[in-house]
């Protein structure tokens, strides 16, 4: 029976539209796009960014598209390792996969439990029924959705290296999440496509997010910045995909770098020069306590353009073994050096890249990541990380990842579309790209780059 005026109280189909214009909002603007599943007001589901260090979820209504909640936590398997090599070594011991496995299994069926009832407690109050908890979508690197589906990783330990999945398939999400606490009968999970050993499923998701199945004639550059980058560009003329990942290092994460953290509060994010003073942008506001990766790249572009270093990275003072940003924090020359080998990675991996497309005046770019929120385009450049071909039109994408996983939650062609991206991505081993270590060395000291 339907009411005559309904209330979307979710207990039946209702006035549920057969095709709706959902939104999800990423930080260079709202994404559009169409479903032609019939949702009813009490379906609901949730995306899931399953990072090495983070697990993102972000629960949508299947309805409208509208943000229900969302959350975060530390990935509980970095106790096994902090990177994704510590991790796939540590399966290869004596019952480290299942403790893989269970670990990353465990966490995932207890935050959906915990979203659930959130957004139950969301309904109750809002005296709109029960909710009918309907998909789950997930989006990772090649390791991560490999351990939460249950697949051995031994073929990503040694070169050349072999996904055991291209994943891109749903499933009935009580088979993978049933033991670890997940009792919902009727729920899928989908597993996003994955491009590659190293260029995951949380890539594609990000591609996906950046428009790269659009054929709009466009040139699009993605990068993802951390410890481990993953960089792509689709060709607006012919519509190839290249795709490649490199290990910057932790330097951008704030590990290796002596006063470095992660984006915390009391962390500098920001340097500017004020009268020949340094002037920060701290997180809660506050006395400094560290700096960040989007401080350390902005105060190496300050020290480099007031002399206090030169080309090379060197201290121009030779008396001195520190750089002071802001009070007790600074940076050392050991600092400088660990940076200019995390940026030369970056700047190398896309020159590359660059080299993969024809020449356009001004291509899109898309910085991915919590990293790329806060990143300043002109400090990037300035020391060389982002070749300055790219620097004219940059937007930050936010989480890439979990915004392509949130589409897919509504949208089965833009599934279909991830799938044609990641069999299409044609990827670069970097270790294996003549020319790579000349391009990488070459990037080290501080210049202005041509792409």
């Amino acid at each position: 029976m339907i009411c005559k005026v309904c209330s979307h109280c979710g207990l039946c189909p209702g006035d549920s539209p057969v095709e709706k214009e959902i939104s999800v909002l990423t930080e260079c603007g709202t994404e559009l796009f169409h479903t032609s599943n019939s949702f009813s007001p009490s379906d609901i589901g949730i995306a899931l960014d399953i990072g090495t260090t983070t697990i993102a979820l972000r629960a949508v209504s299947l309805f409208d598209g509208h943000h229900l909640c969302s959350f975060g936590e530390p990935n509980f398997q970095s106790k096994f390792g902090s990177d994704v090599v510590s991790r796939i070594s540590f399966s290869l011991t004596p019952e480290g996969f299942e403790k893989l496995h269970d670990s990353i299994c465990l966490q995932v069926s207890r935050m959906v439990v915990k979203a659930m009832q959130i957004c139950q407690s969301a309904f109750l109050a809002k005296r709109m029924g029960r909710v009918n908890f309907k998909r789950i979508s997930v989006a990772g690197n090649t390791v991560m959705e490999s351990l939460l589906a249950g697949f051995d990783v031994s073929g990503l330990a040694v070169w050349p290296f072999r996904i055991p999945e291209s994943f891109g398939f749903s499933s009935n999400a009580k088979k993978y999440l049933g033991a670890y606490g997940f009792d919902q009968e009727d729920c899928e999970i989908y597993f996003a496509p994955v491009a590659g050993a190293f260029v995951g499923g949380d890539t594609v998701a990000a591609m996906v997010a950046a428009g790269f199945h659009l054929d709009d004639g466009k040139t699009k550059f993605l990068a993802d910045i951390g410890t481990n980058c993953e960089m792509a560009v689709r060709n607006g003329i012919t519509g190839e995909i290249h795709c490649t990942s490199t290990s910057a290092g932790p330097a951008f994460e704030g590990f290796g770098i002596e006063c470095g953290s992660g984006a915390v509060e009391g962390s500098i994010v920001k340097v500017d020069m004020e009268n020949e003073r340094m002037v920060c942008s701290v997180i809660g506001g506050g006395k400094a306590k560290s700096i960040a990766g989007t401080g350390l790249v902005s105060a190496v572009s300050q020290f480099l353009k007031n002399g206090l270093i030169d080309a090379t990275g060197a201290f121009t003072d030779e008396s001195s073994d520190r750089l002071v940003v802001s009070g007790s924090v600074y940076l050392t020359q050991n600092d400088i050096r660990n940076f200019q080998l995390a940026k030369a990675s970056v700047c190398s991996g896309l020159e590359i890249l660059c080299d993969k497309v024809a020449k356009v005046e001004i291509p899109e770019v898309y910085l991915a990541g919590g990293f790329g929120v806060s990143l300043d385009v002109g400090d990037s450049v300035s020391v060389g990380m982002i070749p300055e071909s790219l620097s004219h039109q940059v937007a930050s994408l936010g989480n890439g990842s979990l915004a392509g996983a949130t589409m897919f939650l509504v949208d089965d062609e833009l599934r279909k579309k991830a799938l044609e991206i990641a069999k299409q991505s044609q990827v670069l081993d970097l270790a294996q790209y003549d020319g790579f270590q000349e391009k990488f060395v070459s990037s080290i000291n501080f210049k202005k780059n041509v792409g």
